[in-house]
Protein backbone atom coordinates (compact mmCIF):
# COMPACT_ATOMS: atom_id res chain seq x y z
CA UNK A 1 0.00 0.00 0.00
CA UNK A 2 1.88 3.09 -0.87
CA UNK A 3 -1.08 5.53 0.25
CA UNK A 4 0.43 6.59 3.64
CA UNK A 5 4.26 7.43 1.18
CA UNK A 6 2.55 9.27 -0.76
CA UNK A 7 0.35 11.56 2.11
CA UNK A 8 3.96 11.82 2.80
CA UNK A 9 5.26 13.33 -0.05
CA UNK A 10 3.31 16.67 1.25
CA UNK A 11 4.67 16.56 4.79
CA UNK A 12 5.62 20.51 5.91
CA UNK A 13 8.84 18.97 7.04
CA UNK A 14 11.08 18.67 3.63
CA UNK A 15 13.41 16.09 5.40
CA UNK A 16 10.27 13.83 5.25
CA UNK A 17 9.17 14.73 1.57
CA UNK A 18 13.17 13.92 0.94
CA UNK A 19 12.95 10.74 2.90
CA UNK A 20 9.83 9.82 0.20
CA UNK A 21 11.29 10.82 -2.41
CA UNK A 22 14.28 8.17 -2.26
CA UNK A 23 12.24 5.83 -0.97
CA UNK A 24 9.43 5.74 -3.64
CA UNK A 25 12.51 5.24 -6.34
CA UNK A 26 13.30 2.52 -4.25
CA UNK A 27 10.50 0.59 -4.43
CA UNK A 28 10.63 0.33 -8.02
CA UNK A 29 7.20 0.52 -9.13
CA UNK A 30 5.54 2.63 -11.91
CA UNK A 31 3.41 4.05 -9.45
CA UNK A 32 5.53 5.86 -7.74
CA UNK A 33 5.81 8.17 -10.81
CA UNK A 34 2.88 10.50 -10.39
CA UNK A 35 4.16 11.28 -6.93
CA UNK A 36 7.20 11.64 -7.74
CA UNK A 37 6.60 14.16 -11.14
CA UNK A 38 4.92 16.45 -8.55
CA UNK A 39 8.26 16.68 -6.25
CA UNK A 40 10.01 17.74 -9.03
CA UNK A 41 8.74 21.22 -8.57
CA UNK A 42 9.30 20.88 -4.32
CA UNK A 43 10.34 23.95 -2.97
CA UNK A 44 13.32 21.93 -1.52
CA UNK A 45 16.37 21.58 -3.25
CA UNK A 46 17.24 18.12 -2.06
CA UNK A 47 13.37 16.81 -2.54
CA UNK A 48 13.49 18.09 -6.17
CA UNK A 49 17.02 16.27 -6.73
CA UNK A 50 15.96 13.26 -5.37
CA UNK A 51 12.84 12.83 -7.20
CA UNK A 52 14.45 13.00 -10.09
CA UNK A 53 17.29 10.52 -9.32
CA UNK A 54 14.12 8.10 -8.47
CA UNK A 55 12.30 8.91 -11.36
CA UNK A 56 15.40 8.07 -13.36
CA UNK A 57 15.23 4.44 -11.96
CA UNK A 58 11.88 4.08 -12.89
CA UNK A 59 12.97 4.41 -16.42
CA UNK A 60 10.98 7.83 -16.31
CA UNK A 61 13.00 11.04 -17.90
CA UNK A 62 10.28 13.63 -15.96
CA UNK A 63 13.33 14.59 -14.16
CA UNK A 64 15.77 14.79 -16.98
CA UNK A 65 16.05 18.88 -16.62
CA UNK A 66 16.83 18.60 -13.02
CA UNK A 67 19.31 15.68 -13.36
CA UNK A 68 20.83 18.09 -16.29
CA UNK A 69 21.67 20.50 -14.11
CA UNK A 70 22.90 18.50 -11.33
CA UNK A 71 25.55 17.65 -14.10
CA UNK A 72 27.04 21.02 -14.05
CA UNK A 73 29.32 21.88 -10.79
CA UNK A 74 27.72 25.69 -11.52
CA UNK A 75 24.64 24.95 -10.72
CA UNK A 76 25.56 23.15 -7.19
CA UNK A 77 28.76 26.19 -6.59
CA UNK A 78 25.14 28.21 -6.36
CA UNK A 79 24.23 26.92 -2.83
CA UNK A 80 25.83 28.15 -0.24
CA UNK A 81 25.13 25.01 2.09
CA UNK A 82 26.52 22.40 -0.55
CA UNK A 83 30.01 22.06 0.36
CA UNK A 84 32.82 20.81 -2.34
CA UNK A 85 32.63 17.08 -0.97
CA UNK A 86 28.18 17.14 -1.19
CA UNK A 87 28.95 18.77 -4.58
CA UNK A 88 30.77 15.83 -5.80
CA UNK A 89 28.53 13.34 -4.17
CA UNK A 90 25.06 14.94 -5.64
CA UNK A 91 27.05 14.54 -8.96
CA UNK A 92 28.10 11.00 -8.75
CA UNK A 93 25.07 10.05 -7.55
CA UNK A 94 23.31 12.05 -10.99
CA UNK A 95 26.02 10.29 -13.28
CA UNK A 96 24.32 7.20 -12.20
CA UNK A 97 20.78 7.89 -12.77
CA UNK A 98 21.17 9.81 -15.67
CA UNK A 99 23.05 6.76 -17.45
CA UNK A 100 20.28 4.70 -16.81
CA UNK A 101 18.16 6.59 -19.43
CA UNK A 102 20.12 6.79 -22.54
CA UNK A 103 19.00 10.45 -22.91
CA UNK A 104 21.49 12.00 -25.60
CA UNK A 105 21.81 15.55 -23.65
CA UNK A 106 22.11 13.89 -20.65
CA UNK A 107 24.69 11.82 -21.85
CA UNK A 108 26.97 14.73 -23.72
CA UNK A 109 26.74 16.21 -19.92
CA UNK A 110 28.26 13.14 -18.51
CA UNK A 111 30.95 13.23 -21.49
CA UNK A 112 31.91 16.78 -20.78
CA UNK A 113 32.46 15.96 -16.81
CA UNK A 114 34.71 13.07 -17.98
CA UNK A 115 36.49 15.33 -19.92
CA UNK A 116 36.63 18.69 -17.99
CA UNK A 117 35.34 18.31 -14.55
CA UNK A 118 37.77 19.53 -11.91
CA UNK A 119 37.09 16.19 -9.60
CA UNK A 120 38.94 13.39 -10.92
CA UNK A 121 36.18 10.91 -9.10
CA UNK A 122 33.83 12.48 -11.32
CA UNK A 123 35.15 12.34 -14.36
CA UNK A 124 35.92 8.55 -13.45
CA UNK A 125 32.57 7.62 -12.39
CA UNK A 126 31.31 9.96 -16.29
CA UNK A 127 33.93 7.46 -18.24
CA UNK A 128 32.45 4.64 -16.85
CA UNK A 129 28.68 5.24 -16.97
CA UNK A 130 29.90 6.05 -21.02
CA UNK A 131 32.01 3.10 -20.91
CA UNK A 132 34.77 5.12 -22.09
Amino acid sequence: NLAPIIEMTQHQSSLVRNRCAIALGNLGLQDCTPPLQKLLYDVEPNVRWNAAVSLAKLGSHSGRDVLLSLLQRGYLEKFDDVDPYEQTEAMLTAIGAASLLEDSSLNAAILKLSREDINMKVRDAAMKALNL
